[in-house]
């Protein structure tokens, strides 16, 4: 059996695209979070749909199906959506029915959409980066730091791969990827 290979810079491009989408799902659940805890319904159902769109976005790229930039939400959420119609039409129109829904008018209701839409990005796309911020910051942390390696060993990465953390002695070095993990497990074993 004999396999092409794709070329490096569309693989770059596609590995990159696919950070940044990573990025944007851990930014918007630290909006969901601090709406949800502020009381702004409006703000945490817009960071609701946008985790769904993004979260479409992820899974299409686990597919192997790259939908082509867009300008703003409105037109992502159709492009996403489209090129997921082609795929599996009855997802698709899954999708557009959480995203359709009128948004609810109390705390209850929008936690029992913001449920429906995890259960959706967990259990029918299975993006397991869309489910929460903790795997969305480590999804994007592997991302980055696999560019960052390719982008080195081929010479155009840059030397960045360390920083000084602030919580560290003076003149510790540390990798950034294992500060960001460090964050992540103290987040974690953190008491609610």
């Amino acid at each position: 059996m004999t396999a092409a290979a794709e070329p490096l810079l569309s693989w770059l491009r596609r590995m990159r695209r696919t950070n940044v989408v990573q990025e944007i799902l851990w930014i918007h659940h630290f909006d969901l979070d601090g709406a949800v805890a502020a009381g702004q319904l409006e703000l945490a159902w817009r960071a609701r749909s946008n985790l769904i769109v993004f979260g479409v976005e992820l899974a299409l790229h686990g597919r192997g199906v790259y939908p082509p930039g867009a300008a703003d939400y409105v037109e992502e959420a159709l492009v996403v959506l489209r090129c997921l119609a082609g795929a599996d039409p009855a997802l698709a129109a899954e999708a557009w029915d959480l995203l359709l829904r009128p948004a609810p008018a109390d705390e209850e209701g929008l936690r029992r959409e913001i449920a429906a839409a995890r259960h959706f990005l967990e259990h029918r796309l299975a993006v397991p980066a869309a489910l929460s911020r903790d795997e969305a910051i480590r999804a994007w942390a592997d991302g980055l730091k696999l560019l960052r390696d390719v982008g080195r060993d081929l010479g155009i990465g840059g030397s960045d791969d360390w920083y000084l953390p602030e919580d560290g002695p003076a003149g510790e070095q540390i990798g950034w990827y294992d500060e960001v993990i460090r964050t992540i497990d103290r987040h974690r074993a953190a008491p609610a």
